[in-house]
């Protein structure tokens, strides 16, 4: 008598493929289906994105495979591990991940809008895993090899359809002009591992927050989804994360700063994190700069391929930078 279930939770974006929870005699693992044959290249779907879609899945399952047994076991930096993986064919045309299950220990997700409580534990995380990999830019290999040489899935070098389509004459032609110099900027400021695509559906979190009870922890949180994980500047997570999955009722007020919780809940713990490991922080100048050249890249992409998120808030930020970073 098999006591195998299997449930699906979602279905991968554009059709990859499928994500289900499969429990048996009690052990749940959750198991990620991608067919690459189902999902080839058609008039919606142009080559390129394809194929830079196709590259993502297996830069997943190398950070699954090579990575996860490297990352230390701690709250503050859960992810998935112990994966099985196999190819269906030999082709490599399709392929399946078996992964530990977050969801007992995390199991509250937001995938819109993360309440403030969630936004710092998703902060907090990305400051250990910033840490975990910084390494000192001496022409050293990547942090986490085999995955993406530049991260995030918005680098302008692969996005130069979007950038067109800024157009001239548009409101924000001018973050066109200014693309490959903070593109520059930021590839010079590649000092950790990204995550690549830090939003709210991509953490998982435990326990939330009872304010009328001092006792009970602040939420812990977990990541998924390295598909676009690679060498890059950490404030790219940080104004992804910001930009889109943060309630803006906690970033207006900022006065042309950084949020408060960046400052508290990202910045202060990746400071002590790198000073536990011997190695001295950036200055906060230096931060400020990175921020704000980060989400300047992110405008740019947005101002090409469409406006979601905290837009409001994006948008005023981004005009009150220009001409701050546009350089000689």
């Amino acid at each position: 008598m098999t006591t195998k279930k299997t449930q699906q939770i979602a279905t991968l974006w554009a059709g990859y493929g499928t994500l289900h929870r499969v429990t048996d005699h009690g052990t749940t693992i959750v198991v990620k289906s991608i067919d690459l044959t189902s999902a080839s290249p058609t008039t919606d779907r142009p080559t390129l994105s394809h194929a830079r879609k196709v590259a993502s899945y297996h830069v997943e399952h190398r950070f699954y495979e090579h990575q996860t047994r490297r990352v230390p076991t701690q709250k503050d930096l859960e992810v998935p591990n112990d994966p099985a993986i196999t190819f269906p064919d030999a082709s490599y045309a399709s392929l399946t991940l078996a992964l530990t299950d977050l969801a007992p220990e995390y199991p509250e997700s937001f995938p819109g809008t993360l309440p403030v409580s969630q936004a710092r534990a998703a902060l907090r995380w990305l400051a250990a895993f910033h840490a975990h990999h910084w390494v000192v830019r001496d022409k050293q290999s990547l942090p986490v090899p085999d995955t993406w040489p530049q991260g995030t899935y918005w680098y302008l070098a692969t996005r130069a359809a979007e950038l067109r389509d800024i157009g001239r004459g548009s409101r924000w032609s001018w973050l066109a002009d200014g693309a490959h110099r903070w593109a520059g900027q930021l590839n010079a400021w590649s000092v950790t591992q990204v995550h690549g695509d830090a939003k709210a559906a991509n953490f998982l979190f435990g326990c939330r927050q009872n304010k009328a009870d001092p006792t009970v922890p602040p939420p812990t949180a977990a990541a998924v989804d390295f598909q676009y994980t690679g060498a890059g500047c950490p404030m790219s997570d940080v104004v992804y994360l910001v930009a889109t999955s943060v309630d803006p009722e906690f970033l207006d007020g900022a006065n042309g700063g950084l949020p408060a919780l960046v400052v508290e809940d990202y910045i202060s713990p990746l400071c002590d994190a790198l000073r536990a490991r011997g190695i001295e922080p950036p200055t906060s100048d230096t931060l400020q700069e990175w921020f704000e050249v980060a989400l300047l890249d992110w405008a740019r992409f947005m101002a090409g391929w469409g406006w979601w998120g905290n837009v409001r808030w994006v948008q005023q930020f981004a005009s009150d930078l220009q001409g701050k970073h546009s350089g000689p």
